[in-house]
C-alpha cells in the first residue's frame, strides 16, 4: 500500500517537475497515471478488510478510506486539488502553538475575534498579500463598496479590484 502511495506522489512530483500542475495536462496525466493506482488500491482494500475485525484499529482505518474514496476520486479530475493536505496543516500551525498563549484570552467575543483575524491573516498569507496593506485598504473600501459586489473584497480577488482602480 505506502508503494501505491508513494506511486501516487510520483505522478505529483512529475507533473510539477514539468510545470503542469493544476493545467489540463496535469488532469490527464492523473486519469493516465494515478486513476489505475487508485484502481489498485481500491482492489487491495476489497481484499484486505474481510481479514480485520471492524472494530480494530485496523478495521476503523479501512472503512475511513472506504468513505473517503469519492473524495480521492475528486483529486483525480481536478487537478486544482492536492493530493494532500499540507498546505492547510501548515496553516493551521500557528493556531496548534498559540493555543496555549490564547487560553486566557480574555472572553469568547474576544477569542472569536481573534480567530476571524487569523483566519483572515492565514488567508492573506495563502494568496500573497500582505495582510496589513489588505485590512488597512478593506476598511476603506468597505465603505463605499456596493454590497453586492462584496466578494471583490476576498484577499484573493482584492488585488484584482485595486489593479483595476490603479488603470482607472
Amino acid at each position: 500500500m505506502l508503494d501505491r502511495i508513494l506511486d501516487l506522489f510520483r505522478v505529483e512530483y512529475l507533473a510539477a517537475e514539468k510545470r503542469v500542475v493544476g493545467t489540463d495536462t496535469h488532469r490527464r496525466m492523473r486519469k493516465r497515471c494515478s486513476a489505475p493506482i487508485i484502481d489498485e488500491i481500491l482492489l487491495w482494500l476489497e481484499q484486505e478488510k474481510e481479514a480485520a475485525p471492524p472494530q480494530s484499529p485496523l478495521g476503523k482505518a479501512y472503512t475511513y478510506l472506504e468513505q473517503q474514496i469519492d473524495s480521492l476520486l475528486l483529486f483525480v479530475n481536478d487537478p486544482r486539488i492536492a493530493l494532500d493536505n499540507n498546505v492547510s496543516e501548515r496553516m493551521l500551525r500557528s493556531v496548534a502553538i498559540g493555543r496555549k498563549n490564547f487560553f486566557f484570552v480574555g472572553d469568547d467575543d474576544a477569542g472569536e475575534h481573534l480567530a476571524v483575524l487569523q483566519s483572515l491573516v492565514a488567508t492573506c498569507a495563502l494568496h500573497g498579500v500582505n495582510p496589513t496593506e489588505y485590512i488597512a485598504d478593506v476598511l476603506i473600501h468597505i465603505q463605499t463598496h456596493p454590497a453586492n459586489r462584496i466578494r471583490e473584497l476576498l484577499p484573493h480577488r482584492w488585488m484584482d479590484l485595486i489593479e483595476r482602480e490603479r488603470a482607472a
